[in-house]
């Protein structure tokens, strides 16, 4: 029976080699014998191939060498070098929290290699990023580096202030809602308070939000202003000259009858006579009124009486009124930035700030202006003096851009 088994065996064995043989042509058929494709090897096979069946266990290196500034979308590219003792295969990267993964690109040799990770998202805050340098082996090593995204969007680039004028005013040509009419072509200001938006329009317009592409002050009622040039004021007249002193005049009192006696207080001039008749001598206190005191008859044969001289000054002149305060305005022009402060694209330009007073460098008076298309305004009512002013640009998230150049208009 086990010989019978053992026959059996060697039955089936040359069986099986003679069908390997007609696989290698060593049959005499015609037909070619089609054998399966081996399947492709992974790294780690490939490996385990080079190594004859044993892994390569030495760990790559990486590094991280540079970063760009984080865009205004809020992605950075990051570079480095990655090395193996045999043979490099993929560099990838994690931001921690995120979820965000992806590859970086490889260039150089097999063993030591330089990679680009290119528009990697981040969160705002701080973002880990992880990366992850793997070799044919199945070998990995990473690195980390923190990368911050900032909260707010960088400022907007400085204004450029132009030159100041003071001849300009502003005179109301109608209320929100309302149509108004002129000869020519006219700056219009629509608004109220501190916030205005300017449109030229010519002969005339519709006062309304439509008009002017906005609302410059949101629940408030509005009017439009015409801009007026006004004409410098003739030269004021030379001041009068100053009045002459009073004149003073001089009144006489009786104080006695002929062949009588008068006294009174100090000295005082007296005269003795009548009509248009008179002699007159100076007393102290007192004195006697005839002939022989004042060494004449000056209306013979009349009655005659003494007088003593008072004298009534004028009231001074009222005092010349003072003048009337002197009143102006400055305009001021500017160039509205077109990039932020760090150079890119600045999209969300909402308006300007005037900053203002009469001490260089010290602004104690400001004027915003909710409009990124205004590029002028008039500072109106300013009493004499010099006044110094700035102006900044501020985004939707409020960032003020750096001051522009000062400025300065004195009013006289």
């Amino acid at each position: 029976m086990k010989s019978e088994f053992k026959y059996a065996l060697l039955a089936i064995a040359e069986a099986v080699a003679c069908v390997g043989l007609a696989g290698c042509g060593g049959s005499g058929g015609d037909e070619p014998v089609t054998t399966a494709a081996a399947p492709e090897a992974s790294p780690t096979e490939q490996a385990l191939s080079i190594h004859g069946g044993t892994a390569d266990a030495t760990e790559p290196t990486i590094s991280v060498s540079s970063q760009t500034a984080v865009t205004t979308e809020g992605t950075v590219d990051i570079s480095g070098t990655a090395g193996d003792n045999e043979q490099i295969w993929r560099v990838r990267w994690t931001v921690v929290g995120s979820g965000a993964t992806g590859s970086a690109t490889l260039t150089g040799s097999s063993t030591s290699a330089t990679w680009v990770a290119t528009s990697i998202p981040l969160i705002v805050g701080i973002n880990t990023i992880v990366f992850i340098a793997e070799d044919m082996s199945g070998n990995t090593t990473e690195t980390r580096i923190s990368v911050t995204r900032s909260t707010s969007t960088p400022a907007p680039a400085p204004v450029t202030a132009l030159a100041t004028t003071s001849t300009t005013s502003w005179i109301k040509i109608a209320d929100q809602y309302t149509s108004f009419k002129f000869s020519g072509t006219k700056v219009v200001r629509y608004g109220t308070g501190s916030s205005w938006v300017q449109k030229t329009f010519t002969n005339g317009g519709y006062c309304g939000n439509g008009t002017f592409g906005s609302d410059p002050a949101y629940g408030l009622a509005k009017i439009c202003q015409t801009e007026s040039t006004a004409t410098a004021p003739a030269p004021a007249p030379a001041p009068a000259p100053a009045p002459a002193p009073a004149p003073t005049s001089t009144d006489w009192v009786k104080i006695a009858d002929e062949y009588s006696f008068f006294k009174f207080s100090g000295t005082k001039v007296v005269r003795y006579g009548t009509g248009t008749s008179w002699v007159q001598k100076t007393f102290t206190n007192s004195g006697y009124c005839g002939n022989g005191t004042f060494g004449s008859d000056p209306a013979y044969g009349l009655a005659k009486v003494c007088q003593a001289q008072s004298t009534t000054t004028a009231p001074a002149p009222a005092p010349a009124p003072a003048p009337a305060p002197v009143v102006g305005s400055a305009t001021l022009a500017w160039v509205a930035p077109r990039t932020n402060a760090d150079g890119s694209a600045l999209a969300d330009l909402a308006g300007f700030r005037i900053y203002y007073g009469t001490t260089s460098g010290s602004y104690s008076k400001s004027i915003t202006i909710n409009s990124a298309y205004t590029t002028n305004y008039t500072i109106s009512n300013l009493s004499a003096g010099t006044y110094y002013m700035i102006v900044k640009a501020f985004d939707t998230s409020n960032n003020e851009s750096a001051a522009s150049s000062q400025l300065s208009k004195t009013i006289n």
